[in-house]
């Protein structure tokens, strides 16, 4: 009866909700963009990576900013991605060592 279609619809609403920050998911780029933003600034290292990642596809080096403020948060994909770029000598002084 009507608990079933309550819970139903509580089901579908839960679908679209941040398991982390219980807040719906974003409708568009820009409303996405933001919440990285957000997040960013509230030092969530993941968000950081990706505004690193962003800048990264602009070509822009202060996107190895970015990945060593979130590798120091202890991101794995920032160490990654600071560590490629030490190795290749991209965006910062070449260092096979890191």
């Amino acid at each position: 009866g009507g608990s079933r279609h309550f819970q139903t619809r509580v089901e579908e609403n839960l679908e679209n909700i941040c398991p982390f920050c219980r807040t719906h998911s974003p409708n568009s780029q820009e409303e996405c963009h933001k919440n990285t933003l957000k997040r960013a600034e509230a030092d969530d290292p993941i968000a950081v990576c990706e505004i690193g990642e962003m800048y990264y596809r602009a070509g822009d080096e202060s996107a190895y900013k970015y990945f060593a403020k979130a590798a120091e948060m202890g991101d794995a994909v920032a160490h990654y991605n600071l560590s490629d770029s030490y190795r290749r000598g991209e965006g910062v002084e070449k260092d096979e060592k890191k």
